[in-house]
């Protein structure tokens, strides 16, 4: 009878043992499945002018800012969207005025490769 107690004893311990190690051994990975709270940056520069688009993520929305500046002068607008992150594709969605422009694409790294779905442009935005 105590025999018996040892073996459930240690298959008790070896089975509590194994969840331990299956359930502390095993490090989640670091790709999240959300954009909330991050930045990405791209920017363009040619003689004389530089242009810049600054991706900020909200929960399920983004703000959009550009800015350009032509010999010293600059202009700067900002836009709102709303988007789908399955990792590792996203789709950006901005109205405005009655007109819908999506932006697909996808996140590697800290970078995300977004194509404008109208005119082929693609947009490379480096993580903030």
């Amino acid at each position: 009878m105590n025999t018996d107690f040892r073996q459930i004893s240690r298959m008790y311990l070896m089975v509590l043992l194994g969840l331990v190690v299956f359930t502390t051994g095993c490090k989640k990975d670091d790709v999240s499945d959300s954009l909330n709270g991050t930045t990405w940056k791209e920017t363009t520069t040619d003689p004389g002018d530089e242009s810049s688009n600054i991706l900020t993520f909200q929960q399920s929305t983004f703000t959009m800012t550009f800015t350009m500046t032509i010999n010293s002068d600059t202009i700067s607008a900002s836009i709102d969207g709303t988007y789908i992150y399955n990792s590792p594709n996203v789709t950006l969605t901005i109205s405005d005025s009655g007109e819908v422009n999506t932006l697909t694409g996808t996140v590697s790294g800290n970078q995300m490769i977004l194509t404008d779905v109208d005119d082929s442009n693609v947009l490379i935005f480096t993580k903030q």
